[in-house]
């Protein structure tokens, strides 16, 4: 997956979120909570579910989401592997959507 390759990510479904950091694994939480994406709750269950719905883990996701800053070479060989790093995923973008006009 080419996301593995950025510093952080997140992937959501709309009512989860999953944070990444490029070398640890995910922590998943709950945006909402499934009663309020299920069509057949009226208003006010799915209201009274959101009212009870601790929302603190999804915004630190978004915190530190927010906060992430792009990785700092300190020499000129991290500053190569950083820009090395960063090309190939240019190239692999640009591989992507040659593929598709292709197809």
């Amino acid at each position: 997956m080419r996301f593995g390759e950025l510093p952080v990510w997140t992937l959501t479904n709309f009512g989860a979120i999953r944070f990444f950091r490029r070398d640890e694994g995910g922590m998943e939480v709950r945006v909402v909570p499934p009663l309020a994406l299920d069509p057949t709750a009226s208003d006010t269950k799915a209201d009274a579910a959101i009212d009870a719905h601790d929302a603190s883990a999804f915004l630190e996701i978004l915190s530190q989401l927010a906060q992430a800053q792009p990785p700092s070479p300190s020499n000129a060989a991290e500053l190569a592997e950083y820009l090395a790093h960063a090309a190939r995923l240019v190239r692999a973008s640009v591989v992507e959507q040659l593929a598709q006009l292709d197809a």
